[in-house]
């Protein structure tokens, strides 16, 4: 039966492979033990690092975030930074425990496999 591949639902058709971006080693602002990324060129405001800061904290303990500032104090680049900043560190964390599984998996494995 033919299928057209448009027309298949997978991820691998709906979205491009994520290419992580570029950065310096060290080219960011640490905050609740998490590297921020902020646009080139631009440094965070007070406001902008308070509202980061709370942000970072309710994703970290898994709650929600009411977050509350006037206009122009720059509310929406601020959660995009630290939600990205975030979920990278979040990626990274469960790359290095999904090696871990996997090695102990394959240890496993070839122990079963001597027996």
């Amino acid at each position: 039966e033919w299928v057209n591949p448009l027309w298949k639902r997978s991820r691998s058709n709906v979205l491009p492979d994520p290419v992580p971006p570029v950065r310096a080693p060290g080219s960011g602002a640490p905050m609740q033990g998490v590297l921020v990324h902020f646009p080139e060129g631009l440094t965070p405001h007070v406001p902008q690092k308070i509202t980061m800061s709370k942000i970072l904290t309710a994703l970290t303990k898994k709650q929600n975030a009411l977050i509350e500032s006037p206009t122009g104090t720059g509310k929406s680049l601020s959660l995009l930074c630290s939600a990205l900043a975030w979920q990278e560190q979040e990626r990274v964390t469960t790359d290095e425990a999904n090696v871990q599984i996997k090695m102990r998996n394959e240890s496993s494995q070839l122990q079963y496999e001597r027996e």
